[in-house]
C-alpha cells in the first residue's frame, strides 16, 4: 500500500470534529484515522471510500482523507515550472551542465517539499508522478537541493559534492518518471506531434518543381530556411520554459501557455511580401482556431523580421487581438514577447482593461 492508494473502510468512531476512526477492509490489524480539513458528520457503520495520506508500517497505523486536496491535477501554470526544474536538475545530475541555476534548484526543492509537507492542492499527484519514493530519501534530497541552491553562486565544489550525494539517492529515476507523466498530462493538439525541424509540404513540393528558375528556387530555399530558423527559435524558447510544443499538417506550433491554449503561425517576410504574408497568417489562424475547436486559443504571428509597415503592429495587436512576435538578433522579440509567459489572470486583466488613450 502507498500514499494516494484508495481504500474501502467503515466509520467506527468519532475522535474529534475533524477526525474519525476507520476500520479498513482487508487490514484488520491496522488502525486508521480519517482526517478532515473541515468538520463533517458520518453515521457510525457507514461504508466510505478514502485515500491514504500517511503510512506507518511498523506501527500498523495510517491516516486517510476523503477530500480532493492534494489529488488535483497539476495545473497548466505549475506544469511548465516543474518540467523546467526537472530538466535542469537532470542535466546537472548527468553532468551535461555544470552551473546550477538557483531559481531552478529552488523550484525543484519546492516540488519535493510539497510532497513532504502535504500543503498544496497537487501534492499527492506530484508524489505519484515521482513514483511514490521513500519519504526519507525525498526529505534528504530536498535538504541537499536547499544546500546546493545556497552554494550555487559562491562554491562550485560544494555544488558538485551535493550532486554526488543526490546521485546516490537515485533521484534521476524519479525525475525521469515524473517528466514522462507531466508530458503525457499536457494538453495535446488534435493530430499533433512534437516539433522537429522540417520543410513545410507546400514549400517542399514547389522546391522540387522542374519549372522553377534558379533564382526563384534560391528565393524559396532562403524563405524556407528563415521560416525554420524562426520556428526552431520559438520552440526552443518555449521548451526551455517547460512547455510542450506540437504541430500538425496545418498549424506551425501549438502550446498550452499559462494563459491558455495558443496557436502560432510563422511567416518568412521581406519588403516585397510583408503585407501578403501577414494577411495570409491572419486568415490561417482564424481558420485553424475554428477547425480545431479551440475558441479560447490566443493567436500569435511570428515574423522573421520586424515589419516595415508600422501600422501592422497596431492592426494585429489592438484591432485583431493577435499577438505579434519577430526575430531580433536570433531571439524572440516584438511587442508580445514578454506576454508569452504571463499568467492567466494577468492576461484576463490586460484583455479587459480599457484601451490606452
Amino acid at each position: 500500500m502507498q500514499i494516494g492508494d484508495e481504500i474501502c473502510a467503515v466509520v467506527a468512531e468519532q475522535l474529534s470534529g475533524q477526525a474519525w476512526a476507520l476500520k479498513v477492509e482487508g487490514l484488520s490489524t491496522w488502525s486508521c484515522t480519517l482526517r478532515l480539513r473541515a468538520a463533517q458528520q458520518f453515521t457510525i457503520g457507514t461504508s466510505i471510500r478514502a485515500w491514504v495520506l500517511e503510512i506507518d508500517t511498523q506501527g500498523h497505523r495510517m491516516s486517510a482523507s476523503v477530500d480532493e486536496f492534494g489529488r488535483l491535477p497539476v495545473s497548466d501554470r505549475m506544469r511548465p515550472r516543474y518540467v523546467a526544474a526537472i530538466r535542469h536538475t537532470l542535466a546537472l545530475l548527468s553532468g551535461s551542465i555544470v552551473e546550477a541555476s538557483p531559481a531552478e534548484v529552488s523550484e525543484m526543492k519546492g516540488m519535493l517539499n510539497r510532497c513532504l509537507r502535504r500543503d498544496q492542492w497537487d501534492w499527492a499527484t506530484v508524489y505519484a508522478a515521482l513514483g511514490s519514493p521513500h519519504l526519507g530519501e525525498l526529505r534528504q534530497a530536498a535538504l541537499l537541493l536547499s544546500d546546493m541552491r545556497n552554494s550555487a553562486a559562491r562554491d562550485g565544489q560544494e555544488v558538485q559534492s551535493k550532486l554526488d550525494q543526490l546521485r546516490t539517492l537515485n533521484l534521476h529515476t524519479a525525475l525521469e518518471r515524473a517528466l514522462v507523466v507531466f508530458d503525457q498530462s499536457s494538453p495535446k493538439l488534435r493530430s499533433g506531434r512534437r516539433i522537429k525541424p522540417r520543410t513545410t509540404p507546400s514549400e517542399a513540393a514547389v522546391s522540387s518543381s522542374p519549372v522553377l528558375s534558379e533564382y526563384s528556387r534560391h528565393k524559396l530555399e532562403d524563405a524556407t530556411r528563415r521560416h525554420e530558423e524562426a520556428l526552431r527559435t520559438l520552440v526552443a524558447r518555449l521548451e526551455v520554459a517547460g512547455y510542450r510544443v506540437e504541430a500538425n499538417v496545418f498549424i506551425d506550433a501549438f502550446c498550452h501557455l499559462k494563459s491558455g491554449p495558443a496557436l502560432f503561425e510563422v511567416k518568412s517576410t521581406t519588403a516585397s511580401n510583408e503585407l501578403g504574408q501577414v494577411r495570409q497568417a491572419v486568415s490561417q489562424l482564424y481558420e485553424y482556431r475554428f477547425r480545431h475547436s479551440l475558441p479560447q486559443a490566443s493567436l500569435w504571428i511570428l515574423l522573421t523580421e520586424q515589419p516595415r509597415e508600422g501600422w501592422l503592429v497596431d492592426y494585429l495587436e489592438r484591432d485583431r487581438g493577435i499577438s505579434l512576435l519577430w526575430l531580433e538578433n536570433g531571439a524572440i522579440g516584438g511587442p508580445s514577447a514578454e506576454r508569452l509567459f504571463e499568467s492567466g489572470s494577468a492576461a484576463r486583466r490586460r484583455l479587459h482593461s480599457p484601451p490606452e488613450a
